[in-house]
């Protein structure tokens, strides 16, 4: 499968969320200091090349866990393969917002993760502390 986003449109693309959105740049340090941007861009790209070059069949489901900020998963769906990331962090807040600025640049389907999970867990206790994370962030009933 051909990448449909390369790494590069990818990163100035986030860049340009960044102007936008400044609460990710706590985490994402890439405007806060111009000395270090290239340094920064290089690993940041090199590290998402590696991880698309490194999933063997691009039909794979990934889950991402610990995903902060959910930018990895971002990337891989934008380019076709099927992501979830998940976090028990502060970064849920900034996810409805991230998507709404990324959904302009390819399809994100936040409902297909509701429905891998029931697939991939079967611990009824985490099962419904996800449903509960995610009406409260997505402000609508999940069915688990």
């Amino acid at each position: 499968m051909q990448q449909t986003i390369t790494v590069e449109v990818f990163f100035n693309l986030f860049i340009e969320e960044l102007k936008q959105n400044k609460n990710l740049r706590t985490y994402y340090k890439f405007l806060n200091n111009s000395s270090g941007l290239e340094f920064r861009k290089a690993y940041f790209c090199q590290r998402l090349q590696y991880i698309y070059d490194n999933i063997g069949e691009k039909t794979s489901k990934i889950w991402d866990c610990g995903c902060g900020y959910r930018t990895t998963a971002i990337f891989l769906a934008l380019n076709g393969i099927a992501t979830n990331g998940s976090t028990l962090e502060f970064y849920y807040q900034e996810i409805p917002k991230r998507l709404e600025y990324w959904k302009k640049y390819g399809k994100i389907q936040h409902k297909l993760w509701m429905r891998w999970i029931k697939e991939w867990l079967d611990d009824p206790v985490l099962l419904e502390f996800i449903r509960v994370v995610d009406e409260k962030f997505h402000k609508k009933e999940t069915k688990i």
